[in-house]
């Protein structure tokens, strides 16, 4: 079976921000930033509002600006970290040539594994070089490593019976090794 698509910029970030929300390290070190912030954004403001008052003691209304704004950067923080991340990948993927990644892609199902060929040339995987499948409603990844996958947007697939038929085939071969 043969699998063609054009993958873009778009499929790239889609990918790693499925990483991201599903890698557990990685959601511990987002949640605890996400606390940090809050914390300092609690602690910077008591410190303004105290220096403003001239070292009065602070209402309870400063207090509960304070903790309120914390409590805001809390649940703003996934956006603004996501964005950043989009825009991070944008700019990394901008410099330089990428050919080898973005652009037409060809893969191939084999008894014995996946042929894939791009623009820049050609690879073989084995079977056991896949360890992992995920996806989601958009894209199958197929894991190679921990952070990197053959991505395949499901746009590549006429229908959804030749999307079921591809991933029975992949199934049936891992099954076998």
């Amino acid at each position: 079976m043969v699998v063609e698509y054009e993958r873009t910029l778009d499929d790239l970030i889609w990918f790693n921000q499925f990483h991201i929300a599903h890698s557990p390290s990685i959601k511990r070190q987002i949640l605890l930033w996400r606390i940090s912030f809050s914390l300092l954004t609690v602690f910077l403001s008591l410190g303004v509002m105290y220096l403003i008052s001239r070292n009065k003691p602070l209402s309870y209304l400063a207090y509960t600006i304070s903790v309120i704004g914390g409590f805001f950067i809390f649940l703003i923080y996934p956006s603004l970290n996501r964005s950043s991340i989009i825009r991070r990948t944008r700019k990394l993927l901008s410099e330089g040539d990428n050919k080898p990644i973005l652009g037409h892609q060809t893969i191939t199902v084999l008894p014995e594994g996946l042929f894939c060929k791009t623009y820049s040339g050609e690879s073989r995987l084995n079977w056991s070089s896949i360890h992992k499948i995920e996806g989601d409603k958009t894209y199958i990844f197929l894991y190679i490593s921990a952070i990197n996958a053959i991505i395949i947007p499901k746009r590549a697939f006429l229908t959804k019976k030749s999307e079921e038929e591809f991933m029975n085939l992949i199934d049936i071969y891992r099954r076998l090794i």
